[in-house]
């Protein structure tokens, strides 16, 4: 925890470690952009009115920039009220406003400086009291002096690597998986060892935008949409939420903003360009391509290896028998290169008015498979050239050195917002699509394919998703420390015909796609308050968030409709200046339905809660331990496949019959008990000036309760032999 020291003489404040309020993930990447700022950049300050020494201290706290000064200079003074968006400097100058005194962040000092009569100033130099300060902590450096699992990256730690795909935003993170990282152009995250159907919140710009596509009897995959030039910061939080209702994790990505771009005072503009070139990407007609195949005709018969040619192969298929199979359907345009570009301007025609825009076009080929490895074997040459690893059932589906088709994508992005001030009001309004071609890959196993298997499970024609995302905020943040006003609307469109057909597919590539449209809206309000409770100060935010989902599609997941709310409220107090306590609670609520038939309806709801405490025994250290209770309602997958009591048909919405499985009452919302210990160190000077050390030591211990795990309905107790009526 920072606080000030006072001496007679001059001193160097030890390391601020920043114990500010919990992360509020509705609020995620505003937290995110404040953590990673540098500089001047502007946060939101609030700070009571009080003793000038005290508030000195809040705002050393809340901006991260250390500093001491002598008592004599504060002494008997009080500070004005600070609630509103601000730059460091700008916040100071309000604190020492009607004080008698002057301060100025330069470089690496803080001056602070007695002010004379404006008659005098002009004629007489000051004289300076120095004292010592240093840069806001940013980036990854934030998440060493919060008192929990957060890791925050900037735009700056992102720009050393580029990333090719969206998972690569998130390489390097502790605690943090790519599932599927490099099949399709979505990401989907696993946060210590939860994974899939919203156990891990994605947050982009405040609106929670993930759908879902199933990828076998078993598994779904999580589909998150953003370009990664298009994010400015992110912010993980492990555990769950109390805001956000995450129950894994919650991950906030913040969107490039018009403060981003335009760094130079003296402009109204700014524009951010970025291109990125790759190897190991082609585009070679796969349909010549020639694999050893397993012809085997039976299940007992032998096995009878030859080779096949993609040109004039035919496969098994269960519906429709033997067919002619081409690999690469008609009007398919596969990039040839590994290439991307982003453009991203903002302009300031006025002082209350900000506009930004952005395109982003991004393209990568097939890769090629290795050729190099012990792997090969001495036997590859004297085998046909094609890689055998001495068991039948483990043939390479590609060898050495060749294509790997439909490892492809064709990305176009656009990204667009407007920001109105009125004082110490602010309005936002934002825009943001997503359009892509890709092939999704069902995880076809290491079996090499034969009649039984068909090659559909490699070779499928492109994926298509197009994602529209709409946003609008209001903030209000008045120099009362009682208000800090934060309300947003926000609906997310998403269209995708998914290919994900796996060994067993019972339709050819002219219908197997998924067709699944998916429309959200969502809703939240929040409000932070501060008091002074004698010597301690108190934080207090309250809020409620809504979400409503409609899925409509050719799947079992048709006609799901989805919708849940919770209200929260989360307190911190600092008790001493080494010690501070913290707790909240949030109400939770869903109900799921089928087209509004009570038929089908399923709802509950829940109380979750957090709490926490941390020690500060040194201005370097903190200790910190936390409990926790999470919850998390089926997703409307969930709710209609793998858990059926009854079948119901409908009209699809292309015109096909459709079987809906539904069980109302079967599946019970998911419950976590979570505990953390933590040690936070973050040192300064420790081998030579200006220089930084940080640790963060965590342990956890996770206790999921009531874990739906997708199976065949047949499987399930109680439910044996459950199908589609003839």
């Amino acid at each position: 925890m920072t606080h000030l020291v006072f001496r007679p003489a001059r001193l160097a404040l030890a390391v601020s470690l920043m114990l500010g309020s919990p992360v509020i993930w509705a609020q995620a990447t505003a937290v995110a952009s404040a953590a990673m700022a540098g500089g001047d950049k502007v946060q939101n300050i609030k700070i009571a009115a009080q003793p000038l020494g005290d508030a000195l201290n809040a705002w050393a706290r809340q901006t991260g920039v250390q500093i001491a000064v002598e008592q004599s200079l504060v002494a008997g003074k009080t500070s004005t009220a600070i609630n509103a968006s601000l730059g460091a400097q700008q916040a100071l100058n309000r604190l020492l406003a009607g004080t008698g005194l002057a301060g100025a962040i330069n470089g690496a000092e803080v001056v602070i400086r007695r002010e004379l009569p404006a008659a005098k100033a002009a004629n007489q130099v000051l004289d300076e009291v120095v004292v010592s300060s240093s840069v806001p902590d940013s980036g990854s450096w934030a998440g060493y002096s919060e008192a929990r699992s957060v890791t925050y990256v900037g735009r700056e730690t992102l720009d050393r690597v580029p990333q090719a795909t969206p998972s690569e935003l998130f390489r390097a993170i502790s605690g943090v998986q790519m599932a599927n990282a490099y099949s399709g152009v979505s990401f989907d995250l696993n946060i210590r060892g939860l994974q899939g159907q919203g156990r891990v919140k994605v947050l982009v710009d405040g609106s929670d935008s993930a759908t879902s596509s199933q990828m076998s009897y078993t598994a779904a995959r999580s589909h998150n949409y953003i370009d990664p030039d298009f994010v400015a910061g992110i912010a993980v939080e492990k555990g769950p939420g109390l805001e956000s209702g995450g129950f894994g994790g919650t991950v906030g990505l913040r969107t490039f903003s018009a403060d981003d771009l335009i760094t130079d005072p003296d402009r109204n503009w700014g524009i951010r360009m970025r291109g990125m070139l790759g190897n190991n990407s082609g585009n070679v007609n796969s349909s010549q391509q020639c694999h050893r195949t397993n012809n085997r005709t039976g299940v007992t018969t032998s096995w009878q290896f030859t080779q096949s040619c993609l040109d004039n192969l035919t496969v098994r298929n269960y519906t429709y028998g033997m067919q002619s199979f081409q690999p690469v359907p008609e009007g398919t345009d596969v990039p040839g290169s590994n290439r991307s570009g982003s453009v991203i301007g903002a302009w300031k025609p006025v002082e209350f008015i900000d506009l930004m825009a952005g395109y982003s076009k991004r393209q990568s080929g097939n890769y090629a498979a290795g050729s190099s490895g012990y792997e090969l074997g001495e036997d590859y040459e004297t085998n046909g050239g094609y890689y055998w690893d001495g068991t039948p059932a483990r043939f390479s589906y590609f060898q050495p050195g060749q294509e790997v088709y439909g490892t492809y994508n064709d990305t176009e992005s656009w990204l667009a917002k407007a920001g109105f001030h009125f004082g110490e009001q602010r309005v936002e309004a934002r825009y943001n699509r997503t359009e892509s071609a890709y092939v999704q890959h069902r995880n076809p196993s290491s079996q090499i394919p034969d009649v039984k298997y068909n090659y559909q499970s490699i070779y499928q024609p492109a994926s298509h998703s197009k994602q529209d995302r709409y946003g609008l905020e209001y903030t209000w943040k008045p120099a009362n420390p009682l208000f800090d006003l934060k309300t947003e609307v926000w609906a997310v469109d998403t269209v995708e015909n998914n290919w994900t057909n796996g060994s067993g597919s019972s339709a050819m590539p002219t219908d197997a796609a998924a067709h699944i449209k998916t429309d959200a809206i969502g809703a939240g309000i929040s409000n932070a308050s501060m008091f002074l409770l004698g010597d301690m100060d108190l934080t207090l935010k309250v809020g409620g968030n809504y979400k409503r989902e409609e899925i409509e599609s050719n799947t079992s997941v048709n006609g799901m409709r989805t919708t849940e709310w919770g209200m929260f409220g989360h307190a911190e107090i600092e008790a001493t200046d080494w010690l501070m306590l913290d707790g909240g609670l949030r109400h939770n609520d869903y109900k799921a339905s089928l087209d509004g038939n009570s038929d089908f309806e399923k709802g509950a709801s829940d109380l979750s809660w957090q709490t926490g405490i941390t020690m500060s025994p040194a201005e370097w250290l903190q200790v910190f331990m936390r409990r926790s209770k999470g919850w998390r309602a089926p997703s409307a997958r969930e709710n209609s496949s793998g858990s059926c009591g009854q079948w119901l048909t409908r009209q699809g919405i292309f015109g096909d019959t459709q079987w809906y499985c539904a069980g109302p009452g079967v599946l019970r919302p998911e419950l976590s008990r979570n505990t953390e210990l933590g040690v936070n160190v973050l040192h300064r000077s420790l081998l030579r000036a200006e220089d930084r050390f940080g640790m963060k030591l965590v342990y956890f211990d996770n206790d999921i309760g009531d874990y739906i795990h997708g199976i065949p309905a047949t499987t399930l107790t109680g439910f044996g032999g459950i199908a589609p009526p003839a």
